[in-house]
């Protein structure tokens, strides 16, 4: 039995996000306060994150609906999309 966890991932997704926007700010506060530089770069870092974030919860939204005649086994390859995006996220925060 597949059993469609779909709702409880975006849950997740979405107080990911708002963690790591509370992060981002206080990294970006307390760099900015003190004159820290690798902490404003780790806030920049958080930025990716967030973006990660964004569009995990974008892949989710199009994975979402049930199968229909023009996608009879459904719609869930727009995750596997979504995480191709993610990892180009990720290369970019690499480089």
């Amino acid at each position: 039995m597949v059993v469609d966890n779909r709702s409880e991932v975006r849950k997740v997704l979405i107080i990911t996000l708002l963690l790591n926007i509370f992060v981002m700010g206080l990294k970006a506060v307390v760099g900015f306060w003190t004159g820290s530089l690798s902490l404003q770069a780790d806030a920049l870092h958080s930025v990716t994150d967030s973006a990660n974030n964004v569009l995990g919860l974008i892949a989710s939204r199009f994975s979402l609906p049930h199968p229909d005649r023009d996608h009879p086994y459904g719609h869930q390859k727009f995750e596997a999309l979504g995480a191709l995006g993610i990892a180009a996220f990720l290369g970019i925060a690499c480089a």
